[in-house]
């Protein structure tokens, strides 16, 4: 578990310096624009992604980036992140995107409004799949996730190395739906039920 929350202040630096990169191309080093990005998470109720946002605060200090945040108070918010993007989208300041959606395609809608002004997006852990993303016209710059099969089937592992054999095990599933939690849950399960 704390191997994955740094890696999520790991991914949230690294997305931050992929937008910057990709901010200054062909910048001169006489310029001293600050530019401005949005982060937009899933809920901070989740220890998980109130790293991240400790990782995108040390992105902007290490960076010399301005970062806007954006969360939903609780999870399930599909609706509340999607007018979060929406808004800033009208407000029209930030020059780059970095989400993790709730759902696959929960953002698809102002994905393509930010593709179609030519702004980088960069989507982290719950990856919207590249043929969905084709069919919105959504250009993600960059994908950023760990691999929650290889999750799901360390965490079973684990599970079936500490119980004695035929042990009852009650299996907790997170947000269903969603891509990080199928990988993660099924390559559990299966490990689980045919051990």
């Amino acid at each position: 578990r704390r191997r994955c929350l740094s890696d999520m202040k790991k991914f949230a630096l690294f997305a931050g310096l992929l937008i910057s990169l990709i901010l200054a191309g062909g910048v001169s080093a006489q310029e001293t624009k600050k530019h401005k990005i949005g982060a937009l998470t899933k809920s901070l109720a989740n220890p998980y992604f109130l790293r991240m946002k400790e990782g995108y605060e040390y992105a902007q200090r290490k960076l010399g980036v301005e970062v806007v945040f954006g969360s939903t108070p609780k999870e399930e918010a599909d609706v509340e992140q999607l007018n979060i993007l929406q808004s800033w989208l009208a407000e029209g300041s930030l020059e780059g995107y970095v989400v993790t959606p709730f759902r696959p395609t929960s953002l698809n809608s102002a994905l393509t409004a930010v593709s179609r002004k030519n702004l980088p997006i960069i989507n982290i852990d719950e990856l919207i799949p590249e043929n969905a993303a084709k069919a919105h016209g959504i250009k993600i710059a960059a994908r950023i996730a760990s691999n929650n099969v290889e999750a799901g089937t360390l965490d079973a592992q684990l599970v079936l190395s500490s119980v004695p054999k035929g042990s009852n095990v009650a299996f907790i599933e997170g947000d269903p739906g969603t891509t990080s939690s199928m990988g993660r849950a099924g390559e559990a399960f299966i490990k689980l039920i045919t051990q």
